[in-house]
């Protein structure tokens, strides 16, 4: 299995309904919107990636993710630009999700 955080940039000036269409196929292939990593105090936590970043645990060869990113994003906006960066170390600065809503992200991650 490889990790993959990707890009998706809807150029133009795209709703945020229509992002959220994106999330949504984006989510059948398993693309997260969070990532769980262990803070500086050794707790565990979830985190919320960037707007129109994704994170992916796939066995999909690298140029596949990209590919099939990209198509399932030109089906949702027709000028998309995609970028794919398979993952071997990652540091971030991002803010936790509220513990409220981690349940939420999980109920999200056992569907998606």
């Amino acid at each position: 299995m490889s990790s993959f955080t990707i890009r998706v940039e809807l150029r133009g000036s795209p709703s945020a309904a229509v992002y959220e269409i994106l999330h949504a196929r984006l989510a059948t292939i398993g693309c997260r919107r969070f990532i769980v990593g262990v803070d500086r105090s050794g707790v565990q936590r979830t985190y919320r990636m960037p707007h129109a970043e994704y994170d992916l645990v796939s066995e999909m060869p690298f140029d596949e993710v990209r590919n099939t990113v990209h198509m399932l994003a030109e089906q949702v906006w027709p000028d998309a630009d995609v970028l794919v960066s398979e993952v071997i170390n990652r540091a971030w600065h991002i803010t936790p999700v509220p513990e409220i809503a981690r349940g939420l992200l999980g109920s999200i991650a056992a569907v998606g």
